[in-house]
């Protein structure tokens, strides 16, 4: 029992000397190891593996299971038969292998929940191990038997291929991560979009280099990017379409606005002129009522002309640029409300007018807005 032994089973040599090998075995396995010692001992042999007897555990005096690894000698001397074991504590050793394993199968989990197919190319044989959902992103159902750098070109689209290998050449000299989309053809002759990206990575012993990498079938992406694309583009075509249509709906208002507001003038002028005359000649003659109702035609055909002003002038407005500056909404609808005294006479209005800012507007067609609304 020497002092790794100490170490292993955290005691001392002294405390064992005497016991049979049964303390350091778990009970459960303590007849079956019986056995297989009886065994060994019959078969006469100098040596045995004990690896074949399946996961070796043995206790520590603190009462502590651990794995561990064995190898068992016996000889014969003075009639008696001296068994000799060497054993390595490998709990460590097995830790690291679960956590690699955990790791494995979490990656494992990782790639299939996001569809990747995983890869790794030898570029020395140019052969690559891969998994089973690599070969069935190519169009396979089951894992073919072997698979190669050139095979993988021979299923890329003739009009991606140069593309493809120079990509992937260039990534080798400069050794930086080879990344793409293409085109491939399945076995059926079906095409499919896929993007890749692999890494390099070269072994401890500066030997065989490796580019390991994933890839994804990405038809559907690729399949909604044109439809998408598509319907921008018929978008775009009725954008266009519709503006043409209101082009020419706005130039046919534009001259109908045109024609009525010059129609509309001759007969204001009448109006205007004929009661201008009427003032001028016959307003002596005329009674007080009668003088006042003379006023208020006139009135009315200047600011109806004012009116005709505005509309000629927004019929320009598809033809020229706004005359923008800044302007006080206040003063505008307070001068509309002067404009529409004479038509609020013998009612009980009351304005209410809240703050109003200074905007940056055309005046006369601000204004317009106001005396429609008021």
């Amino acid at each position: 029992f020497n002092d790794a032994a100490e170490k292993v089973f955290r005691c001392a040599a002294t405390e064992v000397m005497g016991q049979t090998i049964d303390r350091f075995i778990p009970q459960r396995f303590r007849a079956a190891h019986a056995r297989h010692m009886h065994d060994f001992g019959e078969t006469g042999a100098t040596s045995r593996s004990v690896n074949d007897l399946g996961t070796l555990r043995a206790v520590r005096a603190d009462g502590e299971e651990f794995p561990m690894e064995a190898s068992i000698s016996h000889l014969e001397a003075g009639g008696e038969k001296l068994f000799t074991i060497i054993l390595r504590d490998v709990t460590d050793r097995r830790q690291a292998e679960e956590a690699l394993r955990r790791n494995s199968t979490r990656t494992r989990f990782a790639l299939e929940t996001a569809k990747l197919g995983d890869w790794e190319l030898d570029l020395n044989t140019m052969q690559a191990s891969r998994s089973l959902l690599h070969d069935q992103i190519f169009g396979y159902e089951s894992r073919l038997p072997e698979w190669s750098f050139d095979l993988f070109l021979n299923h890329v689209h003739p009009e991606d291929r140069e593309r493809v290998q120079e990509n992937f050449q260039s990534s080798v000299r400069q050794s930086r991560r080879w990344e793409f989309e293409c085109r491939i053809f399945w076995p059926s002759g079906e095409m499919r979009w896929i993007w890749a990206c692999g890494d390099q990575n070269q072994e401890l012993s500066g030997g065989t280099i490796r580019v390991f990498g994933i890839v994804k079938d990405i038809t559907e992406r690729k399949q909604a990017e044109e439809e998408i694309h598509r319907l921008n583009e018929e978008l775009e075509e009725r954008v266009l379409e519709r503006t043409a249509q209101l082009q020419e709906a706005n130039q046919e208002l534009e001259a109908f606005t045109y024609s009525v507001s010059h129609d509309l003038r001759a007969p204001l002028r009448h109006i205007s002129g004929f009661s201008k005359l009427l003032s001028e000649e016959f307003g002596p003659a005329l009674a007080p009522e009668a003088q006042h109702h003379v006023q208020r035609i006139q009135e009315g055909t200047r600011r109806m002309g004012l009116l005709v002003d505005d509309l000629l002038n927004l019929a320009r407005v598809g033809r020229r640029e706004l005359s923008l500056q800044v302007s006080g909404l206040k003063s505008i609808v307070d001068e509309l409300i002067k404009e529409l005294a004479s038509e609020c006479e013998g009612r009980q209005i009351e304005w209410r007018i809240g703050e109003l800012s200074f905007v940056q507007c055309d005046p006369g067609l601000m204004k317009q807005v106001f005396q429609n609304l008021l």
